[in-house]
């Protein structure tokens, strides 16, 4: 206002407007402020790791009481978190009074997420908050948020491994510790805490511990009837809503040495055949282990318990004989076979027994035995045997003997057994007039017709004795039946049984002189046959030696009705020749043959007795002979 020092003093107003230029001299302002989701304790915002990307976390307000550029301000997040600031968004404001101005440079923020949080990668953050003006020199100021992950139940219980196996001894005392299983939980607090349970559904006799995982049998394991349980372990943590997990426990009951061998049957009975060719197979045994591996590994040994029978009834004795039956038997380890390294003689030996052991490869060794009894099968390798009667004996029959009477029987044994020694018997010959019968099975002889006279002397049956195996083998009896009312010439009967054990067995001798006559008859035929071939000898050889005195008669010449004297061709060198009448050439004179018997040789035959000849040669024939002939 200007005013003059007049009077009256006059007065004029003007307005001057004074502009104060701002200076830089404000640095931002920020505030940090909650908003209703997020709570804070203790100056941190609690963050929930389950929140989504973009969520806002808490509201920043940023101001500068400067004007200008000096009051604009830029606010940023420093460092490398999970969060941004994004604009709160401004609405036009009216023109603000001076005392207001201080208020439009404000500006709000929201601090938003800007990934996913996790709560078991990083468990807080320090949030900073940089704001810097536009001035010149520009001013800036920081604030800084802690935001504390809020951990989520949002992971599941973990086993190291999906699936554990464990092998545990067999026979184990009851509640012994199997295994401890452990999972791991990346949560904290009561999502962290874990539970452990087995499925009910394949448990077995088995619990586990709740809070460490430890594995127990209840009872006693038995390889033998289970070998193998699959547990399913659930692992279940405290977190709201409950989260588990699981895992599978393969338990291997491994083996201990507590089953002994055991045979399929405690006697083994084989029927093997006689003459069976050495090293042989004659049976196979079973055995078996219920153990496993080493513990099952079975050696296996013959002992010889020694010999039920024998042929005569005798028993080994001594040491070497027990060895030596020890030795017969072998045995294979792998299939239980046994082999003979000697042939069988159902005869000298028909039963073996012994035993067979079992002994296994654990610790301790367990054994068991089992016994074999050997029955040798027999074959039809020995032909019966004629124990009477003896072939030169004989029996006394009386003539007046009627039908059925028994004559003798013959009794044979077979060292065979079953069939083989059912012995069949009969009559094969020296019965022509079938006098006599003989039972089939007991051998026994009977009269199977009156006597007659013609009847009387020696007879010869001959009795086949056949066994039923086969082939067939059989022996040969000679039954003599002397039929006659008296023994009164006992050499004689002797001398007729010898010559009738000489005879073949084709022959029939039945009676007395009938039997005689035929074997006179047989040895006269063959005497007959002999002489008839030496006499054939004989005149060839006169017949040559004639020829040649004749030829040589005629070299000499004879002269015609000269006679010359008779001489025997048999006489002594001595004998003097008669003197031939006519004339006293001979020379070409032939000599004169007997005319009863044109070969000028006669053969007469003489019986002396049964069975021998005589034969008496004659010469009814005479020629003259010439001095050289005689001397001859």
């Amino acid at each position: 206002m200007a005013r003059d020092r007049g009077q009256p003093p006059r007065t004029d107003r003007t307005t001057v407007i004074l502009a104060v230029r701002d200076e830089n001299d404000n640095v931002p302002v920020v505030e940090i402020r909650k908003i209703g989701r997020i709570p804070v304790r203790d100056g941190a915002a609690l963050v929930p790791e389950n929140v989504l990307v973009d969520t806002p976390v808490a509201l920043v307000q940023v101001s500068d009481r400067d004007q200008g550029e000096n009051g604009a301000v830029t606010c940023t997040v420093v460092g490398d978190v999970p969060f941004t600031l994004k604009p709160a968004g401004e609405t036009a404001l009216p023109p603000l009074p001076a005392d207001e101005a201080f208020d439009r440079n404000k500006k709000k923020y929201f601090l938003h997420t800007s990934a996913l949080l996790d709560y078991e990668t990083t468990k807080e953050y320090s949030v900073t908050i940089v704001a810097v003006d536009s001035g010149s020199p520009s001013l800036s100021s920081n604030s800084s948020l802690m935001v504390r992950v809020v951990d989520i139940n949002d992971h599941a219980p973990t086993f190291a491994q999906s699936v554990v196996e464990v092998h545990f001894a067999e026979n184990n005392s009851p509640g012994e510790r199997v295994v401890t299983v452990v999972a791991t939980d990346a949560d904290s607090g009561k999502n962290a805490e874990i539970a452990y349970t087995l499925d009910p559904a394949g448990n077995g006799p088995f619990y586990i511990d709740a809070d460490n995982g430890d594995i127990r049998a209840t009872g006693v394991l038995d390889r033998e009837q289970r070998e193998r349980y699959e547990l399913r372990v659930i692992a279940k943590d405290k977190g709201t809503p409950s989260l588990q997990g699981s895992a599978t426990v393969v338990v291997q009951v491994t083996d201990r040495n507590d089953n002994a061998p055991k045979f399929v049957q405690e006697i083994f009975t084989f029927y093997v055949k006689e003459n069976l060719l050495a090293n042989s197979p004659v049976g196979m045994v079973t055995v078996t282990d219920a153990d496993e591996g080493e513990n099952a590994e079975l050696s296996l040994f013959v002992e010889m318990d020694g010999v039920d029978e024998k042929k005569a009834g005798e028993k080994a004795e001594g040491e070497d004989g027990e060895k030596e039956q020890e030795e017969v038997f072998s045995i294979e380890n792998n299939t239980g076979t046994i082999f003979s390294s000697a042939s069988f003689d159902r005869e000298k030996l028909s039963t073996y027994t012994f035993r067979v052991r079992a002994v296994d490869g654990g610790e301790p060794r367990k054994t068991a035995t089992a016994t074999v009894s050997l029955f040798v099968t027999d074959e039809n390798d020995n032909a019966p045997s004629i124990t009477s009667p003896a072939n030169e004996s004989y029996t006394l029959l009386p003539p007046a003997s009627s039908a059925r009477t028994i004559v003798r029987t013959v009794t044979a044994i077979d060292s065979d057994t079953g069939p083989n020694a059912d012995l069949r018997y009969a009559l094969v010959g020296g019965n022509p007039f079938r006098l006599f019968e003989i039972g089939h099975t007991n051998g026994v002889i009977t009269l199977a017709e009156p006597l007659e006279r013609r009847h009387r002397g020696l007879h010869r049956l001959v009795v086949r004795v056949n066994d039923s195996g086969a082939p067939s083998l059989c022996a040969t009896a000679l039954v003599h039946v002397f039929i006659n009312e008296s023994l009164a010439n006992a050499t004689l009967v002797d001398a007729q049984v010898a010559r009738s054990l000489m005879a073949p067995l084709s022959l029939d001798i039945a009676g007395d002189p009938d039997s005689e006559r035929a074997l006179g008859k047989q040895r006269l035929s063959v005497a007959i046959g002999v002489l008839a071939g030496a006499a054939a000898v004989i005149l060839v050889i006169l017949l040559v030696v004639t020829a040649r005195q004749c030829g040589a008669q005629g070299k000499n010449g004879y002269e015609a009705g000269k006679k010359e004297p008779e001489e025997d061709f048999f006489s002594p060198p001595g004998a003097q020749p008669q003197a031939g009448r006519g004339r006293g050439s001979d020379r070409g004179r032939k000599p004169r043959r007997d005319k009863r018997n044109g070969s000028g040789w006669q053969c007469s035959c003489r019986r002396r007795k049964v069975g021998q000849v005589t034969l008496q040669w004659h010469r009814h024939s005479q020629w003259a002979a010439s001095p050289r002939q005689r001397r001859r």
